[in-house]
């Protein structure tokens, strides 16, 4: 059945031209083959896999630091090219960096580019997911560029006993002896460290393009799709999503999307991907039972075929739990194009991890947001006045109760989806990219600014940013509009 389209994004510019509505139809089917090997497995193949957001301990271990400005590097190219999901590191078998536990103030440093579909030379940054298990103590990890001094931000914030997955984007140092290299540092207890690369942003020409955000969309849900799904998944079960961009169906090189497990009865992970060719030994998320757990993913488009016959991009979601059933949730947030689309924006990595809020600290965003709020922040210590998104962190600290947070560009509604999700007193860090506002003579708002908004109780907030997506001065041609969803 119709389902009422997002209010569009409010244009940044007359370069933001509307494109051809969205479509979203979506195939359920029942996977045949045994699962891939899943992320916390070991070398017989089996999985004991749990994860969970857990309570946080007395002083939090959340890295806390001013919100300073960092430089933005080069800006290059600015392209994203996704990859098929690929792991790097795994320090339970030696792959990427010695078998062995990440012991208390330890840094793993690996070499990216060259390697899984990244190339050596012209890579600006990677996006991995970030995974830790047999943790045995409260802390985080931080990822960032190896060769600079270990920034004051956290990547994924765990309790004893975690096992999860963060989505992060980190400039590749482009010259010395760790040129092409990464450094993951773990703060406390001892733990395994997991990477695996879904894509690289190029410092050189390609054939790739931008990024296009659309007013974050909820875009299957299997508590409510009656009409598709009136029953969680099962395990080895999947989903196909589908989005018909229209003139540009054959133009989208990636999807970014906010996956969500909710109301699990037993462990187990989802794996996002392009459902073409061999599914990757990977997860996207982790899930135990009864915790309901988030991760930020992009995805390399697939196709499948639209009601009326059109070849449009798609995403294929698959269920591995041992035993039991979960519900699933994707919410789009915004899609990546072939080069050429004169708004899609190209990606700056900073030199570094940057902290612009903490509502934790006097001045830089405090106090704590409370039930219901919504608040707006500015994020001009490191925008300007053409960036239209954030590649950011959201951290969601220590709440009252069981809660979730939602990132909007400032000046819009509000959007029917969570940005990050987390159970009472918890630290739980989520990927994001996050739009920022852009205020006209008609709509004055705050200039490039963000709105979280608080479900429950009161939480606080940390966002730590890795990069921006700016506009190019001169466009060619259209981008993205906001989608609507169509029934099948």
């Amino acid at each position: 059945m119709p389902v009422t389209p997002a209010a569009p994004r409010r244009a940044r510019s007359a370069r933001r031209a509307a494109l051809a509505a969205l479509a979203a139809t979506v195939v359920a089917g029942v996977v045949g083959a045994a699962p891939a090997r899943a992320m916390v497995d070991v070398a017989d193949g089996t999985t004991g896999a749990t994860a969970t957001t857990g309570s946080a301990p007395a002083g939090s271990a959340l890295a806390a630091a001013p919100g300073t400005a960092v430089a933005a590097a080069t800006a290059g190219d600015g392209s994203f090219v996704p990859v098929p999901a690929a792991r790097i590191v795994d320090t339970r078998t030696g792959l990427g960096a010695p078998r062995a536990k990440v012991g208390p103030g330890g840094t793993v440093t690996t070499k990216v580019t060259g390697r899984a579909g990244v190339p050596a030379t012209g890579v600006s940054a990677v996006v991995v997911n970030l995974t830790v298990t047999n943790v045995t103590a409260p802390g985080y990890v931080s990822l960032y560029p190896a060769g600079v001094p270990r920034p004051t931000a956290s990547s994924i914030n765990f309790p004893a006993g975690y096992t999860g997955a963060n989505l992060v984007t980190v400039r590749v140092p482009d010259s010395g002896t760790l040129a092409g290299s990464l450094a993951a540092y773990n703060l406390s207890g001892s733990l395994d460290l997991v990477l695996d690369v879904v894509g690289y942003y190029s410092s050189a020409t390609t054939t790739y393009g931008g990024y296009s955000p659309v007013p974050p969309q909820r875009a299957y849900d299997t508590r409510t799709d009656i009409e598709r799904s009136s029953f969680p998944m099962e395990h080895r079960e999947f989903r196909e999503i589908g989005w018909d961009f229209g003139a540009l169906d054959g133009e989208v090189t990636a999807l970014a999307v906010n996956i969500t497990v909710a109301r699990a009865s037993a462990g187990g992970y989802v794996t996002a991907w392009s459902g073409s060719g061999t599914k990757p030994g990977t997860s996207s998320v982790n899930f135990r039972p009864g915790v309901d757990v988030a991760n930020f993913a992009i995805v390399q488009r697939g196709t499948v075929t639209a009601p009326g016959g059109a070849q449009v991009p798609s995403a294929r979601f698959d269920l591995w739990s041992l035993g039991g059933n979960a519900a699933v949730i994707v919410d789009l947030v915004g899609a990546y194009t072939t080069k050429g689309h004169g708004d899609d924006a190209r990606f700056v990595p900073l030199s570094s991890p940057t902290r612009i809020l903490d509502t934790r600290v006097s001045g830089q965003g405090a106090p704590a947001i409370t039930q219901g709020q919504t608040r707006a922040f500015s994020a001009r210590s490191v925008a300007t006045s053409s960036t239209l998104a954030l590649a950011a962190n959201l951290t969601l600290v220590n709440p009252g109760d069981s809660t979730y947070l939602t990132a909007w560009p400032s000046g819009g509604p509000r959007p029917t989806v969570s940005s990050v999700n987390g159970n009472a007193h918890a630290v739980v860090a989520n990927g994001a990219l996050i739009g920022l506002s852009s205020p006209t003579a008609t709509a004055p708002t705050l200039p490039s600014a963000y709105n979280l908004y608080n479900y429950r109780n009161t939480a606080n907030a940390v966002l730590d940013v890795a990069g921006l997506f700016v506009t190019p001065p001169a466009p060619t041609t259209g981008s993205i509009a906001a989608p609507s969803r169509v029934g099948g």
